[in-house]
């Protein structure tokens, strides 16, 4: 691989995708780029898998780069990005380390969106919720190995579900910032394109399998039992190492 400008990183169902769309859209505004690069042809695809829709931010997966297929004389001077799940020592090992997004959401909450994720959209999946989360590659000891491969991930910026809710404009301007990417046009007309509410509506008219769910902070706890939510961080503090444990507390989640 040549080079790369940035990577963001996630453990499932944290806001990734819906960072990367507020990203990549820029980056097609800025550079001002037509046709199917242009932000309107992005603004059509509600899931980030739709193939019609050639993607700048390109994905890795299982230790392998998943090249978008856009011609490079396309996109000469546009910022190259990488999206991945994957944990930090095979992403180095394969691209080199670069400048990271870390995109982290509450673990009750991103722990019961990615069972739904799994058992509603994937349909990969046939259990309850409860042993979902005793699944060692579903529940919390995947988790606490996601905290602890990127713990050590230097240089890097934090940003959480929560913030990009509550505050958007500014969670997204500080990724833009740290990625060193500008734009001329308002956050706010960017976060408004993007909006959770927006997608929904066409998802719905366009009758893509987005994999959209309520997009709410801290419905995971009404959905998950008090003994299995206890479960999930005995679990953490077992296994979270001491650099997980830094960017777990960072994140804000270590009280519990």
């Amino acid at each position: 691989m040549s080079s790369c400008d940035g990577v963001i990183a996630s453990f499932p169902r944290a806001g990734r995708g819906w960072l990367c769309r507020m990203v990549e859209w820029t980056v097609r505004d800025s550079f001002g780029l037509t046709g199917e690069l242009s932000p309107s042809a992005l603004e059509e695809s509600v899931d980030y898998s739709e193939r019609r829709v050639p993607r700048l931010i390109e994905g890795f997966n299982r230790g392998e780069v998943r090249r978008n297929g856009v011609p490079a004389s396309l996109i000469s001077g546009t910022p190259r990005l990488i999206r991945t799940h994957d944990d930090r020592a095979t992403l180095e090992d394969r691209i080199g380390a670069f400048p990271t997004v870390l995109v982290c959401r509450d673990p009750i909450d991103s722990l019961v969106s990615f069972f739904h994720f799994r058992r509603d959209h994937r349909k990969a999946f046939d259990g309850t919720l409860s042993e979902s989360i005793r699944h060692p590659n579903q529940g919390p000891l995947r988790l606490a190995r996601w905290y602890n491969t990127w713990g050590e991930a230097e240089p890097a910026h934090l940003v959480t579900f929560e913030q990009l809710k509550t505050d958007p404009e500014h969670a997204l301007g500080s990724v833009l910032d740290f990625l060193k990417i500008q734009t001329a046009r308002p956050l706010a007309e960017i976060v408004d394109v993007w909006s959770f509410e927006r997608r929904q509506a066409l998802a719905n008219t366009a009758s893509q399998s987005s994999g959209l769910r309520e997009g709410r902070v801290g419905t995971g706890r009404e959905a998950m039992s008090s003994p299995d939510q206890e479960y999930v961080f005995s679990e953490l503090d077992k296994h979270l190492l001491p650099q997980g444990r830094r960017l777990f507390d960072q994140a804000g989640y270590g009280a519990g």
